[in-house]
């Protein structure tokens, strides 16, 4: 069982049994301290990342670059998004078993980053 199926499981027995309670509080009231911490920690990852994609833009209209493609765009920031996800607890101190997959969830990030703040005026 991979690890993303083995927290999907978690969450599916977490899911069932807070839907089985009448009058739940909320969701962030159910969460640990530690749990808590770390979704501040991947809203403030997220936020970086979302940094990084207008710093690229920029830069590229910096550059006189302006019509650089997106596929430019998501391969020069690919590797420094990679990073931050590398120092996050999403995969600090484990080993990538699949280095090739690791770099096309990263870009998958990256891209959905950069749509959602294409998609706000």
């Amino acid at each position: 069982m991979s690890f993303l199926s083995k927290i999907g499981k978690i969450l599916g027995v977490i899911g069932a049994v807070a839907g089985s309670l009448v009058g739940l509080p909320s969701l962030q009231a159910l969460l640990s301290p530690k749990a808590q911490a770390v979704e501040t920690k991947v809203v403030s990852e997220l936020g970086a990342i979302g940094s990084l994609v207008s710093i690229i833009e920029g830069a590229f209209a910096a550059l006189g670059k302006q019509n650089g493609t997106g596929a430019d765009k998501l391969k020069a920031i690919v590797p420094q998004v990679a990073q931050i996800i590398q120092a996050s607890e999403l995969v600090a101190g484990k080993k990538l078993a699949n280095e090739a997959l690791f770099t096309q969830g990263v870009t998958a990030i990256t891209s959905g980053v950069a749509d959602v703040l294409n998609s706000v005026q």
